[in-house]
């Protein structure tokens, strides 16, 4: 089997960066906001991708803030899955204190 529409990465990517920018435009750094607001930014970002009608797909979200302190940081995922269906989205949004990144994983499910 496969999926009526394909999951369309580019057209995902587009809109949930507009969502951190819109979402974010104006906030500043505070850890105690943040856990609230990873919560408040998946759930936006969930409903805005069911919105494509990607019908049979599961998704699972991904909400990071990371604070600017002159550190570097590597984030990695590891999965297993069918790479003709199965693929996932990034989007980042940058200030000076801070880097907001969101992750989009879409897993075709028969």
């Amino acid at each position: 089997m496969e999926p009526l529409k394909k999951f369309q990465a580019h057209s995902v990517e587009t809109k949930v960066q507009q969502i951190l920018q819109e979402q974010l435009k104006d906030v500043k750094y505070d850890d105690k906001l943040f856990s609230h607001l990873s919560l408040e930014l998946s759930d936006r970002i969930l409903s805005t991708v069911k919105e494509f009608g990607y019908h049979r797909y599961k998704f699972i979200i991904k909400v990071l803030f990371i604070q600017k302190t002159g550190q570097a940081i590597n984030i990695a995922s590891r999965w297993i899955w069918d790479v003709a269906w199965d693929s996932w989205v990034e989007a980042k949004h940058e200030t000076e204190s801070y880097v907001a990144l969101a992750l989009v994983f879409a897993l075709y499910c028969e």
